[in-house]
C-alpha cells in the first residue's frame, strides 16, 4: 500500500503539467499522440472496428449490444447469495436494486458497497456489471447494494441522481435491517457516468442537511465529472480508440438535453465549490490513459486534493475507457490491477483491513 500511496502522489503533483488550465478555463490544449495499447486491449479494440457506431443506435438496439458483448464472462449468480428488490422511493416511486453478498452470509451483517453503473446513463445493468459487482464482492468479503436506476432518455437529468439519493436514505433508515446490512459501514463505487453520480449523490444529500448519508469511501472509476466542456482529451482520443466523443455527446445529450442543467453540481461534480468538495469522503480515482475523459477525472482529484480530502489518482497505461467493466478486457494486468487496488481500499474503509 505505501507503494500506491507514492504513486498517488507523483500523479497528484503531476496533474498541474498534465491541465494546462483550472476547471473552466481551459483555454489551450497540446494535442498528445496517442499511446499504444497493451496487445489485448488492441486486439480488442480491433475486434470491433469497422461496425455500427453505437450512437448511430436506437437506444434499444445500444443496450442490446452491450448486453450481447457482456454476456462472455458473464458468471453464474450461484457463487453469491443474491437478492432483487423493488423500494418504494424516489421520483418514480420506485428503485430496482440488487443486492449480492458472499455465499452462505444472509444471516450474518456485513458492510455495504453501493454501486452506480456506468453506460452513459442509456446502457448498463446488473448483467452487464455482474462480472466487476461479483469481483468487488470477493476482494473485499461486503455486500454490493446496485442501484438499477431508470435510464436515459426513459429518465433524465435531475431523476435519476434523485432515484439513486432516495435509494441510499432507504438503506440507511430501514433498508440496511431488511438486508443484514451495516449502515454504518457504507462505502460508494462506481464507473463512468456511475462515478460522477457517486459524487452528485453525496452533493444531493449535503443539499438535503443529510450529512449521516455521506459515506466512508468512495472509488471511482474513470469517472464522468463534467458534462458541460470538453476537456482536452476529448480532441486528443476524438475517434477513439475505444470510447469516442460523439457517443459521449449522444449520452450527454440523452441525460441531460437542457444545456443549463449541465452546469448543475448533480450533472457536472467537477464544477462544485471547495466548500462542497471538502465535504465528500475519502476517494480513489482510476483513470485509463487512452480515454476522453481522463483529463476531468484527473482534475475532479486534483481538486478534492486541493480542497483537503484524502484522494489517490492512479493512471493505468496502455488502456481505453470501461476497462475495467468490459468482460473482455478483464484478465489484462490493467483490469487487475484496477479492481485489486480498489478492493484493497474498499476492505481497509470498512473493515480496518
Amino acid at each position: 500500500m505505501a507503494s500506491l500511496k507514492a504513486l498517488s502522489v507523483v500523479l497528484l503533483l503531476s496533474l498541474n503539467a498534465l491541465c494546462s488550465a483550472a476547471a473552466g478555463q481551459r483555454a489551450h490544449c497540446v494535442k498528445e499522440p496517442i499511446p499504444p495499447l497493451e496487445p489485448v486491449t488492441q486486439a480488442y479494440v480491433d475486434s470491433g472496428a469497422g461496425g455500427t457506431p453505437i450512437y448511430k443506435l436506437s437506444y434499444s438496439a445500444a443496450r442490446a449490444s452491450l448486453e450481447a458483448a457482456q454476456a462472455p464472462g458473464s458468471p453464474s449468480l450461484d457463487t453469491v447469495d443474491y437478492k432483487e428488490l423493488e423500494i418504494p422511493v424516489g421520483p418514480t416511486g420506485s428503485v430496482n436494486i440488487h443486492v449480492f453478498r458472499p455465499l452462505g452470509t444472509s444471516n450474518k451483517t456485513l458492510p455495504v458497497i453501493v454501486y452506480f453503473h456506468g453506460g452513459g446513463w442509456i446502457l448498463g445493468s446488473p448483467k452487464t456489471h455482474r462480472r466487476l459487482v461479483l469481483d468487488l464482492v470477493f476482494e473485499t468479503d461486503a455486500a454490493v447494494f446496485f442501484v438499477n436506476y431508470t435510464r436515459a432518455p426513459e429518465a433524465q437529468f435531475p431523476v435519476l441522481i434523485q432515484q439513486a439519493q432516495a435509494a441510499i436514505a432507504w438503506l440507511h433508515e430501514y433498508g440496511y435491517k431488511e438486508l443484514n446490512l451495516d449502515h454504518q459501514r457504507i462505502a460508494f463505487a462506481g464507473d463512468s457516468v456511475g462515478g460522477g453520480m457517486s459524487a452528485a449523490v453525496n452533493f444531493l444529500s449535503l443539499q438535503k442537511g443529510r450529512r449521516d448519508l455521506v459515506p466512508k469511501f468512495q472509488a471511482l472509476f474513470y469517472p464522468l465529472t463534467d458534462t458541460s466542456k470538453e476537456s482536452c482529451t476529448y480532441q486528443t482520443f476524438f475517434d477513439g480508440p475505444g470510447l469516442q466523443v460523439k457517443t459521449l455527446r449522444w449520452m450527454i445529450n440523452a441525460f441531460a438535453p437542457n444545456k443549463s442543467d449541465r452546469k448543475s453540481v448533480l450533472a457536472s461534480p467537477l464544477l462544485a465549490s471547495d466548500g462542497l468538495l471538502k465535504q465528500l469522503p475519502e476517494t480513489l480515482v482510476m483513470v485509463a490513459e487512452v480515454d476522453p475523459l481522463r483529463q476531468e477525472g484527473e482534475e475532479f482529484a486534483r481538486r478534492l486534493s486541493a480542497a483537503g480530502v484524502r484522494t489517490t489518482v492512479v493512471r493505468v497505461e496502455g488502456t481505453v475507457h470501461d476497462f475495467v467493466m468490459l468482460n473482455g478486457l478483464a484478465q489484462t494486468p490493467a483490469a487487475r490491477l484496477a479492481v485489486q487496488v480498489a478492493g484493497l481500499y474498499l476492505k481497509k474503509a470498512l473493515l480496518g483491513a
